[in-house]
């Protein structure tokens, strides 16, 4: 079963914020498709949440589900790079003298 928001019953501005808010944790959760209940009534909860998917920057793409037109399936996207990297400044004598190098070092 895909993650769902259900939203009836809700206004178009707290249905903006609780799909941003859902996309947001199902993507910390690494769920690539969600599942957006929004109703048919008279569109105006679609239309938000359409409006909030289009600006979303985790939405690759959403579509109405051929089955229910009162939801919409989302597909997210993310990606997880854990790069951990450190830099380590050492002072060096050059000639002599004293001089500064680095070193990159990847941990």
């Amino acid at each position: 079963m895909l993650p769902t928001l259900d939203l009836h019953g809700v206004d178009r501005v707290y249905a903006s914020y609780k799909t941003n808010e859902f996309i947001l944790e199902n993507v910390k959760l690494k769920n690539k498709k969600i599942v957006i209940i929004h109703g048919i009534g008279t569109g105006i909860v679609k239309e938000s949440v359409h409006n909030t998917l289009s600006r979303n920057e985790n939405v690759s793409e959403f579509y109405l589900d051929g089955m229910n037109i009162g939801e919409t399936i989302v597909f997210l996207k993310w990606i997880y790079i854990n790069l951990t990297f450190g830099l380590k400044f050492d002072i060096i004598k050059l000639d002599g003298g004293i001089g500064y190098g680095w070193r990159f070092i990847l941990l």
